[in-house]
C-alpha cells in the first residue's frame, strides 16, 4: 500500500541539484510526490536538463526522464542543494498510474541507484532493441 507523505526534507515542487553524471551538470530534479510504502519512503521525481544525444536516434535529444521512482536514501545520497520551486504539472501522471499499478502487482519497484547512475541505466535502455511481445 501507497500513502502520501509529508516529508520533512523533500517536498513536491522542490527543484534539487544532484550530482550529475560528466556533461549533465545543468541537470537538475523536481520533487513530483512522496510516499510511504511497506518497502520504505519513495520519492517520485522528473530529472531535467540532460541534453543528451539520443543513442539510437541520431539527432533527437533526450533532456527529461519525466518519471523517475526512487528510494529516499539513495535520492539522499545524490542531492546536493535545493534551488527553488518549480511549478507541477500533471505531466507524470500517467507515467506514475502505470507503475503504481505494477507496483500493486508486486512488479514494479523504486530504484536504490543514485540519480546520476538512473540516468546512465535509462541512457543504456535506450540502446537496447525494442522487446516484442510473444504471440
Amino acid at each position: 500500500m501507497l500513502t502520501a507523505l509529508e516529508h520533512p526534507l523533500y517536498t513536491p515542487g522542490d527543484v534539487w541539484r544532484y550530482q550529475t553524471r560528466p556533461g549533465n551538470e545543468d541537470s537538475c530534479l523536481t520533487i513530483l510526490r512522496v510516499e510511504s510504502s511497506r518497502h520504505g519512503v519513495i520519492v517520485h521525481i522528473r530529472i531535467s536538463g540532460l541534453g543528451i544525444q539520443h543513442p539510437a536516434r541520431e539527432g533527437s535529444i533526450v533532456d527529461e526522464i519525466g518519471h523517475v521512482p526512487i528510494t529516499e536514501a539513495a535520492l539522499h545520497q545524490s542531492v546536493t542543494e535545493c534551488v527553488g520551486f518549480g511549478d507541477l504539472d500533471d505531466s507524470f501522471e500517467e507515467g506514475y498510474r502505470h507503475w503504481r499499478a505494477g507496483y500493486e502487482q508486486g512488479q514494479a519497484g523504486a530504484f536504490s541507484l543514485t540519480v546520476a547512475e538512473v540516468v546512465r541505466y535509462c541512457i543504456e535502455m535506450l540502446k537496447a532493441p525494442p522487446v516484442r511481445a510473444s504471440s
